[in-house]
């Protein structure tokens, strides 16, 4: 008889760098998103950026991992990176 475990890998991590959490900015700048990113059991595929739940642009394959958000709308927008 043999055991095999499966071992489950560790998660990919991405942080966004540019802008800085809470930053203050006019509304019609094209904001520069810049993210890093990290995959202790291999390579990161790619990185998306998110505007309110939109996709920005497409997704970046090679670092570094940066997209520009045209025309940022006025008011609260929630920035994400995956």
């Amino acid at each position: 008889m043999i055991s095999i475990t499966a071992a489950i890998g560790n998660p990919p991590s991405v942080a966004i760098v540019v802008p800085s959490d809470g930053a203050s900015l006019n509304p019609g700048v094209n904001l520069s998103l810049l993210a890093t990113a990290t995959d202790p059991d291999g390579t990161v595929a790619n990185v998306q950026f998110y505007s309110r739940g939109l996709p920005v642009g497409t997704a970046v394959t090679t670092a570094p991992y940066g997209a520009t958000l045209n025309n940022l709308p006025a008011g609260t927008s929630r920035i994400e990176a995956i």
